[in-house]
């Protein structure tokens, strides 16, 4: 960081990533807390609200910060740098976005707009997920007297049919246990979304919307994952168009999307969809595209301005699939 870079921070003003402060304080930790669970930023000692260059105290800021960043668990990357500008001292305090969810006390903190907040537990929950933090999948749901014997038998008889193993009835339970759908006398939730009707626990609907310039019709599917999969997926595919094609001296019909693509994006979506997220996964079927849309963010490490993980992204982003004119 050098003196162009912060003169530039300076002049861009207070911001989701920028904060001023004329002297530091105590409770500095809730400023580089809030921006670590946000998307990083700098914190900018010696400097009012308006962006005047005021000075500051450099050994206390240091002393105080020292002090006060123990408060947060796990502790947050920062580094401190030191300038001097018109003959007054100023520290920029550099905050990295973390890759865990940081708190004082048990208080998590966002920066949102130029304020901080501390988060609810949804919220939490939520950012914990996206982080990757927690499994949620493995986190007990509903009892499982909630459990339907039919949808478990479906699991069964499909993975014998798939695998040629076929688990006897009286071992349902203690395999459910070792895949962890079943803790103790409660269904996980990825036991609640496949073994229930997934809506009254977790919120695991889809709805698909069909469009020609405006929306045209949209409906709704709930149940449990699996069978909103197979729903979705068979309603789209009487969408999709067949058209006739010249290959070699055959003349053949080919669909305009493959439906194998089709059936794994409508999949992933459910699969990496984040689910602490109360929203529904959305299909639209346009005249030239389908979109499939989930809920949640990018993975940790996952940036979709990296070819190097462009594999890795497909699996977490929207999905959208253009149909050759």
């Amino acid at each position: 960081m050098n003196l162009g870079f912060v003169l530039k921070l300076i002049k861009e003003g207070e911001s989701e990533r920028i904060e001023f402060k004329r002297d530091v304080t105590k409770d500095i930790y809730r400023e580089v807390c809030a921006l670590a669970n946000a998307d990083g930023g700098y914190i900018v000692i010696g400097v009012d609200d308006s962006g005047n260059i005021v000075g500051c105290d450099t050994k206390k800021v240091l002393d105080t910060l020292a002090n006060s960043l123990q408060s947060i668990i796990p502790p947050p990357k920062i580094k401190t740098h030191k300038f001097s500008i018109e003959n007054k001292e100023v520290i920029v305090t550099e905050v990295e976005k973390s890759r865990a969810l940081c708190s004082v006390g048990g208080v998590a903190y966002i920066r949102i707009g130029t304020g901080i907040r501390p988060l609810s537990i949804q919220e939490i929950i939520t950012l914990s997920a996206e982080l990757g933090a927690v499994n949620w999948d493995e986190m007990p749901s509903v009892s499982v007297e909630h459990i339907n014997m039919d949808y478990v038998r479906w699991f069964f008889e499909t993975m014998e049919r798939a695998r040629g193993k076929k688990i006897p009835e009286e071992m349902w339970m203690k395999y459910l246990k070792s895949v962890k759908a079943v803790k103790g006398d409660k269904l996980t939730n990825a036991g609640a979304l496949f073994f229930t009707d997934a809506s009254e626990s977790v919120h695991c609907k889809c709805r698909v919307v069909l469009i020609d310039e405006e929306p045209k019709s949209s409906k709704e599917y709930h149940g449990p994952v699996w069978k909103i999969i197979e729903d979705v997926f068979a309603d789209i595919a009487r969408e999709v168009r067949r058209m006739e094609v010249v290959v070699g001296t055959k003349r053949i019909k080919i669909e305009e999307y493959p439906l194998r693509a089709l059936r794994e994006a409508i999949i992933n979506a459910f699969a990496h969809r984040n689910y602490a997220i109360p929203s529904d996964i959305k299909i639209f079927i346009h005249p030239d595209r389908i979109v499939v849309r989930n809920p949640g963010s990018l993975m940790p490490g996952v940036d979709l301005s990296d070819p190097e993980l462009f594999r890795e992204t497909q699996r977490y982003a929207s999905y959208c699939m253009i149909r050759d004119s």
